[in-house]
């Protein structure tokens, strides 16, 4: 199955349209909830059962992490109590299982410090947020070399760390 279902990419295109009724607002919100009640319990389970669930894998949560959070400012709503107790939990366990690798890190830790960034902010997780921070003032002289460049070569990154990095 796609991961992008998991996540949660297609909440991030719906609003992309420029003309979302309340009516896709809410079968949205229905999804997340629905996502919430079949998946979210099995943030509780141990690392060796999650590793065989690519829906939990790192990159996956940060994904459904962020993209949640664009969803919900976008739409000047919080999400229900429901979800937001999940995304907190994602957020937590996310931090346990960071895509860290020392001096062979990857643009993916930025990724996951996004999730956690923009989870922090959206869910008043201050904890979050500051573990973020950390994360990318660490890892962003890391990852751009003394010309500007992205040490690892992904364009897409590149576009993302050079304004990062100018700003």
């Amino acid at each position: 199955p796609s991961l992008s279902i998991h996540r949660w990419n297609w909440l991030v295109f719906l609003i992309s349209t420029m003309e979302v009724n309340n009516s896709e607002l809410k079968w949205a919100e229905c999804q997340l909830g629905d996502w919430v009640k079949l998946f979210g319990h099995e943030a509780e389970y141990k690392d060796n059962a999650l590793c065989r669930l690519l829906r939990w894998e790192s990159y996956t949560v940060a994904e459904r992490l962020s993209n949640s959070c664009i969803f919900y400012w976008y739409i000047g709503r919080n999400p229900p109590k429901e979800v937001a107790v999940s995304l907190i939990a994602q957020g937590e366990l996310l931090t346990r299982r960071l895509e860290y690798f020392r001096n062979h890190s990857s643009n993916h830790i930025f990724n996951d410090a996004r999730g956690l960034y923009l989870s922090g902010v959206l869910l008043g997780q201050r904890a979050l947020r500051r573990f973020a921070e950390i994360i990318i003032r660490r890892e962003l002289p890391l990852l751009i070399s003394e010309d500007g460049f992205l040490t690892e070569g992904s364009s897409h990154y590149q576009f993302l760390f050079t304004i990062l990095y100018s700003s």
